[in-house]
Order: C-alpha cells, then sequence, then structure tokens
C-alpha cells in the first residue's frame, strides 16, 4: 500500500480589511480608500514603497466596491471597446505608474469621469513625478489626489515579520522577534528579505529558527543595523 499524501495548504490571502496589519504606518492610506464613496475626485492614488501590500489592498478594495481590477500591461493591450467596457463601473490598476499606453490611460481617466465611477491607481511613485508625452494626462496626474504607505513603523514591522514566517511555516518566539525588531532595516522589502534567508537557514540546518540561527542570519546579510554603532551588538 502507497504511504498517504498529504497536502500542505499554505496560509491564506488577507480575504477583508479587517485582515490587515494596520498600524500608524498604513492607517491614514487604508481609511482614505476606504472611504472611496466621498471622494472629491473619480480617481485617486495609492502610494507605496516595495512589497507594502499595494497589490492585496487593490484586491480588497476591488471587492469592497464592486470594481474590476486590471494590472497596467493589461491596460495597456485593451482595445477601444474592451476598455470602455471596462470602465462601465468601479476600477482599479494595479502598478499604474507601469503604464506605458497613455491614450488608454488618459481614456480610462475621461471614461470613469464621465460615467460618474471611482477609479483607484496603486503606484510606487507619486503621480505627480511620473514621466508623460501627453499635456492633458500630465495635467490630470497633477490634481490627482493621493495617499501614501510609509515605511514600517515597530509594530508594523513586528506584524509584518511574522507573517512573513507563518507563510513559510515558521515560528519565532517573543525573544526572537524582540531581538529582530530593533535590528531590521525599516522596509517592507527588508523583512521579507531576511525571512526568505531565515527560512533557508532553518532548511539547510535541520533545526527550528532559534535567536542564534537568527543573529547568524542577521550577521550574513547586507543593511542590517547595528545598536549604537557598536559592532558588537549583533
Amino acid at each position: 500500500m502507497p504511504p498517504q499524501q498529504y497536502s500542505l495548504r499554505f496560509p491564506d490571502q488577507p480575504e477583508r480589511f479587517s485582515d490587515l496589519a494596520i498600524t500608524s504606518s498604513n492607517e491614514t492610506a487604508i481609511d482614505a480608500i476606504r472611504n472611496w464613496k466621498n471622494w472629491a475626485h473619480p480617481a485617486f492614488a495609492l502610494v507605496g514603497p516595495v512589497q507594502s501590500g499595494l497589490r492585496v489592498t487593490a484586491r480588497l478594495w476591488a471587492e469592497e466596491a464592486g470594481a474590476r481590477l486590471l494590472d497596467a500591461p493589461r491596460l495597456d493591450a485593451l482595445e477601444e471597446g474592451a476598455l470602455s467596457d471596462y470602465a462601465r463601473g468601479n476600477c482599479a490598476i494595479d502598478l499604474a505608474d507601469q503604464i506605458a499606453n497613455e491614450r488608454n490611460f488618459l481614456s480610462l481617466l475621461n471614461l470613469v469621469s464621465q460615467r460618474q465611477g471611482h477609479l483607484l491607481l496603486t503606484m510606487r511613485t507619486p503621480p505627480s513625478q511620473w514621466p508623460c508625452q501627453s499635456a492633458d494626462l500630465r495635467s490630470r496626474l497633477d490634481g490627482l489626489p493621493s495617499t501614501q504607505i510609509y515605511p514600517p513603523d515597530d509594530d508594523m514591522l513586528i506584524e509584518r515579520l511574522k507573517a512573513a514566517c507563518r507563510r513559510r511555516y515558521m515560528k519565532l518566539d517573543r525573544q526572537t522577534i524582540a531581538f529582530l525588531a530593533i535590528r531590521l532595516p525599516r522596509t517592507y522589502a527588508a523583512i521579507e528579505e531576511y525571512v526568505s534567508r531565515l527560512d533557508q537557514a532553518v532548511d539547510a540546518n535541520q533545526r527550528a529558527p532559534s535567536i542564534h540561527l537568527a543573529r547568524t542570519v542577521l550577521e550574513d546579510g547586507a543593511g542590517s543595523l547595528a545598536l549604537f554603532g557598536d559592532p558588537d551588538d549583533l
């Protein structure tokens, strides 16, 4: 009889805004986009750094607002008829600062405004800083209201550290979390990169992620922060 096979079920993506970690880093931004019915402008920009949760936030907003969600390459490729159909209701574009088809983008903004819909645009770069050839689009971007997700504060760093570990079926004890919380760089990407390296070390060493292993991985990585400039503090 063959051995029984077990399939691992990876942790679910957030299904609602209440599943997100909300701290001072993103509280204002989340409140602003959830207040979409009261936006003064039909389009609204959500700006955030790499791995700050823009895609997840756009998906949750789209579900809450009954919107259709596209990424920039798919918007670029839409024909006129498909673009008009897409803009019949609320819609969202993930990483809109990667849009190359300025004509489609301007048409989308016009259609959403004419039909009194709502358009959420996520992006890494504030709209006023986008390079574009169209003067009409430039004017629209300069007047686009926006909100921002900021780099992780202490609470967000801890929550994102725990979440990144859960996705890899790792659990850090309280002492290890406290050790890392004051040493990891304050960027979302750095948190994810560190946990990925820690996970590899756990697999290679076949042992639980102890504080000793966490320290070793931190020392082996670039960009860690030494407290008070003391190299021995790591």
